[in-house]
């Protein structure tokens, strides 16, 4: 429940930054949290993780957030939903360590970066792969995690 109520917490946020009327936010139409122009289009899109663990962080680089999150914005920029001019948000209530591949992506500012990211999104996705097979029992999560994974490159 504390995930669906972190939205409009951060949909007033972006309510309270705006000096005029020409925008407006949305709560579950495109995404967890989007600003529209007047005209309706997108100008940016949120996906927002609230945790309660102590122990985890949320976007973890072999989590279902992070790749269910690209996976989500993959398919709407091919469904012309969104686009690459979009700003694309992950926001949560933890820290994200910067060595996640999370900050790395939010860092990226060329192609080369952007290969780099890739190289590292398929290594991840491979290590997940290789602990996967060698259970004998595979846990439908898991399962899950592989197909969104395969999806997303």
């Amino acid at each position: 429940m504390l995930g669906y109520l972190f939205q409009p917490d951060r949909a007033l946020f972006y309510l309270s930054q705006f000096s005029n009327r020409t925008f407006s936010v949305s709560i579950e139409l495109i995404d967890d949290v989007s600003i529209h122009k007047s005209d309706g289009s997108v100008v940016l899109t949120e996906q927002d993780k609230h945790s309660i663990s102590q122990t985890s962080s949320t976007f973890s680089d072999s989590s279902k957030d992070l790749w269910r999150t690209l996976q989500i914005w993959i398919e709407k920029i091919n469904g012309k939903i969104l686009s690459f001019d979009n700003e694309f948000i992950c926001c949560s209530n933890k820290k994200i360590p910067s060595n996640y591949i999370l900050s790395k992506i939010s860092k990226c500012n060329s192609e080369e970066d952007a290969k780099r990211i890739v190289d590292s999104l398929k290594e991840i996705a491979a290590v997940k792969n290789q602990e996967l097979s060698l259970k004998d029992k595979k846990p439908a999560s898991s399962v899950a995690l592989l197909k969104i994974m395969e999806s997303v490159m």
